[in-house]
Parts: structure tokens; C-alpha cells; sequence
């Protein structure tokens, strides 16, 4: 990419770089002397909407740092004296705003523009808006507060209420669709394509109320066609569309530059297309992703893929099938360091990665080479902090398949080094398909089967004529999901409707031939927690496991009895899998401490 610097109202392309701005550790910041002018201009070298949008809080934030300055914004004409393209986009963001003092055809002097900014190798998802805060001197505290923001005049905000008023009637939507919907690099991509389309259904199913919507192409010809419209906004002026989406109860849609602006005012949900999403990230948005942690039970159990050039060291040649394996090997005695003075350049890029943990700055080693990660090239590196892994790891989810490592094998050797010197393992991020459902592609092996098969009575359940959305599974089924112990029932809470169709009303307990036991009516012991009845119970209490809802475990876990033996061993398992840490994995990480009751 290519560095510019703009001085004198001429933009000087001044070199190719690998990373736009400086690295934090480098220490550079703008010069004290362009501080003490006072007259500060905010532009962008990026041209769309979003690209403006989200830097859109810095003029209020320079004015709270800097109370006496001027902060400019560019013309129509300067940005196309500069880039040769004529758009309104800063117009359009930073019209009506309280914080800018003038917009300017020409500026005579340096211009420190969006290229300026502070980043930091081991956090790569930090905000654009606060990278350039950083250069211009700013601690995170005073850009805490960087959000989009937009101004609207009264007039405006005149003409959307008029426009919400029309068209709807109480709560609304926004759901938007840009052309970038189902793409990857600006190409159709079927595997995209079916990816947003399942995240945004996610949401739009929870939440159905009409929706105010903008469409790359006629909303009946999208996988959307079902919702309740209140009106297309295609023609509608972008600022007036961004008033009406602001005062919406939800924004949804892929991920795109619009959509963020509103992200201050209401709740956004995004299907995530880039990972990591790096300076585009805004705080705030739900980004919708394809991955979720993995808990330590589940990286210990899993394969690690046989093999040379350096990976029979760490697995000695096979003998170490699993991760569990190659840890307990590895901590015996002094195996490290005896193994270790006797590896090559030709074997020893994967150990050495394992003795090394993470750290800051290493090369790729697929373009330095496998022999330059020596021992002392890994002791020359500064090691990452715990909240640094954690960062990392969660900014660059990694290519495991279902309980087996193949890809992703330097991250993963690092990982077991950390556990083998007694440091805290941090979740991987991984496809949510692969941790359970998908089986492995190039051998069709299904090493961790669903959550869900280790539960018994579902089949049943659902064959007796009741549907997953109607019923939800209570007592020692949290057990089995949890891998604790087989539940010899299966005891369930279903809905009024279902009360009603199947049973005739019936509120009575109700026991059925194939192990099925359903709870009688407003059972006292489940209505806490602000739960009223068997329908708030399966909609507001009940997490959901592969279209499956289980009732929060605080339910269960308030009134299991603690005396009895069969109850201590059934504690034992659960203060085990707290332990382990295993509620940070997928799908336990859908769960507050609040939900667990422990």
C-alpha cells in the first residue's frame, strides 16, 4: 500500500509499506510544533461513507483536548484537487456539526491525515478512529468516546419523524444489504452467500417487527423476502436514511461502512466477513461471527496431525497422539532441554515455537524460513501478556477441524508450551460448524461428536409430536450436555400452545411411555428469576444447543441437593468442569455467571 503525505494542497506519494502508520512501540506521535498552530484538518485518504463516518467523533474530541482550536474539514474541491474523485461523503457526515469551524477548498502547510496513526502488532481490531487519536497524543481515556456520531438539523430529523410516523407503527427494524452482501474480494461466493444469509436470519428471527430497508437488488429477490416491510429507503437522501436508522430499536446487515454510524443510538448486529476486521472494528457492534472459543477439554483431546519438518519432535514420531499427550510428555524431568541440544535448523522450528509460548513479533516463517526460528531468535522476542494471547488469539481465529490440528500447528505448539510451564491456557477461535457438527473433510472422521447426541430423550421428544421451539430440557439434562453424566430421563418444560394441542390442556404432571417426564403447570420451583410461566421460561430463560433450548443452569443448580452420594459425585463433576474452565468454551460462552447460579 502506498504512503502519502499532503503539504501544500499537493498529495506526495512518498513510499510502498507493509502497514499504514507507525507501531506503538516506535514512539512516534505528530510533531508538538503542528499542536501549538491550533488549526487542525480532518481527512481521509479511504472515500466511502463508512470510511468517513467512523472517524466522525474526532472533531468533539479535539475541541475537549484542545479547547482552542479550529478543526477544518475538506471541500468537494479540495478532496478532488487531491484524489481526482468528487463525492459529498464529508458533507454528509459532518454537516451540522457543533465542532467544526470551517470547510476548506485549500490549506496551506501539512495536513496529518488518516495515514497518521499509532497501531500496536499485538491488538490489530483497535479502531481506526483511535490509531489516529494515539498520533495526535491522546490517552485512552480521552478517546474513550469515539463512537460515530452525526448531527442532524431540525429540519431533518423534521422529515424523518414524518417518514417513521408513516410507515410504522410503534418498534422498527433497519436491515441493509449492500452489494458486498455474499462476496468476498468483489466476487460472488457461494459459501459466503449461505454464511450471511444464516446470520442474518438469526436475528431477524428473534426479532420480528417491521423493518425499514435498503437493498443492492429488490428485497423479493433476496433470501430476506419474508420480512415485514415499512418502507425501501433506496431513494431516500443518506442522511435522512441514517436519522431514521438511528432511531431504529435494531440495525442489521452484512458487514458495511453505513451501518456503523448508527451504532451510538442503536443496537447494530453485523455478519462478520473479515477476520480479524482490524481498523475497521467499531466498539459497540455485534459482529455476528462463524467462530467460537474452544474450551481447554476440548483442546486437550484433540489429534494433532502426524508428519515431519519438525512436528515428530513434538510428537515423538507419532508416539504422542494427542495434545493431552504431548503435554505430559513434555513436563517429565528435563526432556526440553536434553531434546533440545540436539535439534538441527531442519527440525527444530515447531519446538522451539512450543518451548517459546507466544510472542510479540514473530516473522512469518514461511517467508524468513523454518531454520531462522532458533532458540535464540525466540529469546530475542518479548513474550505476550495473558490479556495479549487473549487478544490475539480472538482477532485470529485458527483453522483447527473438528478435534484435529493441521492448521494453525505454530499457534498450537505455542499454547501447549504455555501449559506445560503452568500458565493459563486462552481460548482458540475456531469455525462453530467444525468444534462439533462437521466432521473432518479429508477423512470424513467425526472425532467430537454434537453436544446434543450425549442427551437422552431428545429423538423422543420430538417424535412425540412436539417441536424444539416448544419445549425446553430441565434437571440432570444439563448434566449430560455438560459431559457430567447420562441423564436416564429426559425431564422437559413445554409451552401453553403445546400444553393445549397435544394434552388437552392438561396442567397436571405428565409422565409418558418413553422416558419422557413434563412438568406440571407453574411449578413453584421454576419460577424465579423473574420468570412467570412455562412460556417465559422456554423464551427468556433456555439457551439454545443446535435448535435445542435448555433451561439456564441456575434453575437446575438452586435446589440440587447436596447430601446424598449420588448428588456429591454429580457436584464433583460440575466443580471439575468450572475447573477446567470449560464455560468459556463453545456453547457454555453464551452464558453469563448470572445464568450459571454458581
Amino acid at each position: 500500500m502506498l504512503f502519502y503525505r499532503i503539504l501544500n494542497n499537493q498529495l506526495h506519494p512518498v513510499e510502498e509499506v507493509n502497514s499504514l502508520g507507525f507501531e506503538e512501540a516506535d514512539g512516534l506521535r505528530i510533531p508538538d510544533e503542528y499542536l501549538d498552530t491550533q488549526e487542525f484538518v480532518i481527512l481521509r485518504t479511504a472515500h466511502g461513507i463508512g470510511d468517513w463516518g467512523i472517524i466522525s467523533a474526532i472533531p468533539r474530541l479535539l475541541k475537549a483536548k484542545y479547547p482552542n482550536c479550529k478543526v477544518y474539514i475538506p471541500s468537494i474541491s479540495m478532496i478532488k484537487n487531491l484524489f481526482g474523485l468528487t463525492h459529498n461523503n464529508s458533507y454528509n457526515i459532518f454537516h451540522n456539526n457543533p465542532y467544526v469551524d470551517k470547510v476548506l477548498d485549500t490549506f496551506d502547510g501539512e495536513i496529518f491525515h488518516d495515514q497518521y496513526r499509532v497501531y500496536n502488532n499485538s491488538n490489530v481490531n483497535i479502531p481506526l478512529i483511535d490509531q489516529i487519536l494515539r498520533f495526535w497524543q491522546f490517552d485512552a481515556e480521552e478517546y474513550s468516546d469515539s463512537q460515530p456520531e452525526l448531527y442532524w438539523t431540525d429540519e431533518e430529523q423534521k422529515l424523518g419523524d414524518s417518514i417513521i410516523n408513516k410507515y410504522s407503527n410503534g418498534e422498527f427494524g433497519c436491515l441493509l444489504l449492500s452489494d458486498r452482501f455474499g462476496t468476498q474480494r468483489g466476487k460472488f461466493d457461494q459459501t459466503s452467500y449461505d454464511r450471511d444469509t444464516k446470520k442474518i436470519k438469526s436475528v431477524l428471527g428473534e426479532n420480528s417487527i417491521p423493518y425499514f430497508y435498503w437493498s443492492y437488488k429488490p428485497i423479493e429477490d433476496t433470501p430476506f423476502n419474508f420480512i415485514d416491510t415499512a418502507l425501501d429507503m433506496r431513494h431516500i437522501d443518506i442522511r435522512i436514511q441514517l436519522y431514521i436508522k438511528s432511531k431504529a430499536r435494531l440495525n442489521i446487515s452484512n458487514q458495511c461502512g453505513t451501518n456503523h454510524l448508527v451504532v451510538r443510538y442503536s443496537d447494530v448486529f453485523e455478519a462478520q466477513r473479515q477476520y480479524p476486521i482490524k481498523h475497521n472494528f467499531v466498539k459497540g457492534i455485534t459482529y455476528i461471527s462463524d467462530y467460537e472459543p474452544i474450551n481447554l477439554e476440548y483442546f486437550l483431546n484433540m489429534q494433532v496431525q502426524d508428519g515431519g519438518g519438525g512436528k515428530e519432535v513434538c510428537h515423538q514420531n507419532g508416539s504422542l497422539n494427542k495434545v493431552r499427550d504431548i503435554i505430559d510428555y513434555w513436563k517429565v524431568g528435563n526432556r526440553i532441554a536434553e531434546i533440545q541440544a540436539t535439534l538441527t535448523p531442519n527440525n527444530w522450528q515447531y519446538f522451539n515455537c512450543m518451548v517459546a509460548g507466544f510472542k510479540k513479533g514473530v516473522e512469518d516463517h514461511h517467508e524468513i524460513g523454518w531454520d531462522k526460528l532458533s532458540a535464540s531468535y525466540y529469546k530475542t522476542l518479548t513474550d505476550m501478556t495473558d490479556q495479549e494471547v487473549e487478544v490475539f488469539l480472538k482477532d485470529n481465529p485458527v483453522d483447527f477441524d473438528n478435534g484435529f490440528i493441521k492448521h494453525g500447528t505454530h499457534r498450537a505448539y505455542a499454547m501447549m508450551g504455555r501449559l506445560i510451564q503452568g500458565k493459563p491456557y486462552t481460548p482458540f477461535y475456531m469455525n462453530r460448524e467444525k468444534i462439533y457438527n462437521t466432521p473432518r473433510k479429508k477423512d470424513g472422521k467425526h472425532r467430537v461428536k454434537p453436544l446434543i447426541e450425549s442427551v437422552f430423550g431428545i429423538k423422543e421428544v420430538l417424535d412425540a409430536g412436539i417441536p424444539a421451539s416448544e419445549f425446553t430440557i430441565t434437571q440432570s439434562g444439563i448434566l449430560a450436555l455438560m459431559g457430567i453424566r447420562k441423564n436416564e430421563d429426559i425431564d422437559i418444560i413445554i409451552s401453553s400452545k403445546i400444553r393445549d394441542k397435544l394434552f388437552n390442556g392438561n396442567k397436571q404432571f405428565i409422565r409418558l411411555d418413553n422416558g419422557i417426564e413434563i412438568f406440571e403447570e407453574g411449578k413453584s420451583k421454576f419460577m424465579y428469576f423473574g420468570a412467570a410461566n412455562e412460556d417465559d421460561l422456554i423464551n427468556k430463560f433456555s439457551f439454545n444447543v443446535d435448535g435445542i433450548n435448555f433451561l439456564e443452569p441456575r434453575f437446575y443448580f438452586r435446589k440440587k441437593r447436596k447430601d446424598r452420594d449420588k448428588d456429591k459425585i454429580d457436584w464433583e463433576g460440575i466443580c471439575r468442569f468450572s475447573d477446567m474452565g470449560s464455560e468459556k468454551g463453545y456453547p457454555w460462552n453464551q452464558l453469563s455467571i448470572e445464568q450459571w447460579g454458581l
